[in-house]
């Protein structure tokens, strides 16, 4: 085979001969090339197809990580509106706790100082020792040091204490209300209850029950004691109440009729003076009279009578009854 070369500079033409075979080795050789060529730019167009098949990739494990946090940040985000939620109900619970803390602190402070004002009452009622039982004091406590540690009181806990507190401390108050009740009508009980001697000094010259009647001679019933004293001596009452009769009544002459409660009336007769007038009240003790010899008498003494429900009884068991 020949081929001819032509040359535009010199103008002038050549040829060369190529055996076969040469050209068959051409031939391939451009065949090979052309492969190679092809085969290289396969690959460089395979790099830019996985270069970009891994971006694609990237990009979507980015967005994928990026979907990840958005999700995480929401349940965070309502994790936290959750706990802000619980803080204000137990914010709101807190202050509930506080009011009634404070309710129960000032009920239990009214109730301390009722207390402290009854429990100075029976101090002085009961004759105590003031120093002893001085209810403005806090009294003394104390204790050696825990080796256990120490746990801090929880709000509940400490509610329910103090409300316990306070019932135990309305019971005390009922309590010493009625122990107090009890020491006063135990004293006035003392007060008006017929005791002791109408008159100081003097005798009892005509006892209760028959006797020889000094007018007549004859027997009768004596329904209280005669007292001989001399004229003008006090007459006093042997036990509070109400002056029911005050003046003069056949055969008693100057008389007081004083009713003392539980069915109880003490009569003073044969008075020289009265000192008291009807309603007056008279306490135990008190000078309602003065020893005279008016109505049906000898001469100056006291006529002493006790009635309980209407019927007399016995003097002399209340006048020994004086302490």
């Amino acid at each position: 085979m020949k081929i001819l070369l032509l040359s535009d500079r010199h103008h002038k033409s050549g040829s060369i001969t190529i055996s076969p075979w040469l050209m068959v080795v051409i031939v391939v050789l451009a065949i090979a090339g052309a492969s190679t060529t092809a085969s290289w730019y396969g690959y460089q167009m395979g790099l830019d197809e996985g270069t970009d098949q891994g971006r694609k990739h990237e990009q979507q494990r980015l967005q994928h990580r990026l979907q990840a946090a958005i999700v995480s940040s929401k349940s965070l985000q309502s994790t936290i509106d959750q706990q802000r939620k619980e803080w204000e109900v137990n914010k709101i619970q807190t202050n509930e706790h506080l009011n009634v803390l404070a309710l129960k602190l000032g009920q239990l402070q009214s109730h301390v100082v009722r207390l402290n004002a009854l429990g100075e009452r029976l101090t002085t009622m009961g004759k105590l020792d003031s120093e002893e039982f001085d209810f403005k004091k806090i009294p003394g406590r104390g204790g050696v040091d825990s080796q256990s540690k120490p746990s801090a009181v929880d709000l509940k806990e400490l509610v329910k204490e103090i409300d316990s507190l306070s019932r135990v401390i309305e019971d005390r108050e009922v309590k010493l209300s009625v122990l107090e009740n009890l020491i006063m009508n135990t004293d006035m009980q003392k007060e008006i209850h017929p005791s002791g001697r109408p008159l100081k000094g003097g005798y009892i010259s005509s006892k209760f029950g028959m006797r020889i009647d000094p007018f007549t001679g004859k027997k009768i019933f004596h329904n209280g004691v005669d007292i001989a004293s001399k004229r003008g001596t006090p007459i006093n009452a042997v036990g509070s109440g109400i002056v029911i009769f005050s003046g003069t009544k056949s055969g008693y002459g100057k008389v007081v009729k004083v009713q003392h409660g539980n069915g109880f009336v003490t009569i003073y007769a044969h008075n020289h003076e009265l000192m008291v007038k009807f309603g007056d009240y008279v306490t135990k003790g008190q000078k309602i009279a003065t020893v005279g010899s008016t109505g049906r008498s000898t001469g100056p003494h006291l006529h002493f009578e006790v009635q309980l429900d209407g019927k007399t009884v016995n003097p002399v068991n209340y006048l020994s009854a004086a302490k």
